[in-house]
């Protein structure tokens, strides 16, 4: 069980007892999509989950139709405005009107435990041990905005955790609507 980093395929593997959720990370802008959650998989090559070789491929291979893949990738946590037609988690305006939010994958840390929800409802682990904890940070750089997904996978639990932090890093107000 646990979480674990393959990264010459850039896939995220979080493991329960009995299921697994994938998550990978595609083109060289780094867009982050949500490959998989159900049954347990084993370790064997995950990289054909994130179904880049189908119809459009990436921007990197086919800039031409960039808007064809940003309303058919999967992205982990889509956003309004670029052309994802579908419902998006997250969508921020600012005081100008604007927007558009692109965000891609900036870095990401594994570590024993679980941070701490300031003022909201949450799991914890009793001891370190107990839970792995996945931070995945990711940027728009043209709004100065970053997202930390953070998910915890607990030992005796089978349940994958994820909460979502936003953090305006420009010096204007923005609005998450």
């Amino acid at each position: 069980m646990g979480i674990t980093y393959f990264e010459e395929e850039r896939i995220f593997k979080l493991d329960t007892k009995k299921s697994s959720y994938v998550i990978g990370i595609v083109d060289k802008e780094g867009f982050v999509g949500h490959a998989y959650y159900g049954k347990k998989l084993g370790t064997d090559a995950l990289s054909y989950l994130m179904r880049i070789y189908e119809k459009a491929g990436t921007p990197e291979t086919n800039a031409r139709d960039r808007l064809c893949f940003y309303d058919a990738f999967p992205m982990e946590y889509p956003t309004h405005g670029i052309g994802d037609f579908r419902e998006s988690a997250l969508r921020v305006e600012d005081a100008d009107g604007h927007w558009a939010n692109k965000l891609t994958y900036h870095s990401h840390e594994i570590f024993k435990g679980k941070k701490k929800l300031s003022g909201l409802p949450a799991t914890w682990c009793e001891k370190e041990n107990e839970c792995e904890t996945l931070e995945l940070t990711l940027k728009d750089t043209e709004a100065d905005l970053k997202v930390v997904l953070s998910y915890s996978v607990f030992d005796d639990v089978d349940a994958i955790i994820r909460s979502a932090r936003i953090i305006n890093e420009a010096d204007r107000t923005v609005y998450l609507t």
